[in-house]
């Protein structure tokens, strides 16, 4: 079990620092647990899910001072469309993938 999430860290590790190379960003998105929705753009600022009405956020701790919103469940989005961009910007590549 230890060597699977050491794996994994690593794994995430290589794939941040080849998309920071790329200089590409992901976004996160807000998504249920159980698939019914994700939380983009005009459904940022809800406090349940529309359809299943579950909670969107983690309960806080009680702790002193300010506690931050930590969501359930999220995915990372990774934009195609610079990457497409980069591979026509070279002549020698966008006669290849035509």
């Amino acid at each position: 079990m230890l060597l699977d999430v050491t794996l994994k860290i690593i794994a995430y590790l290589r794939t941040t620092t080849r998309l920071r190379t790329l200089s590409l960003k992901a976004q996160k998105i807000k998504c249920c647990e159980v698939g019914c929705m994700l939380n983009y753009k005009d459904d940022i600022d809800l406090i349940q899910f529309k359809f299943c009405h579950l909670p969107q956020f983690l309960p806080p701790k009680v702790q002193k001072g300010r506690f931050k919103k930590v969501s359930l469940k999220r995915i990372f989005y990774l934009s195609i469309i610079p990457i497409l961009q980069r591979l026509y910007a070279y002549v020698k590549f966008a006669r290849d993938i035509k």
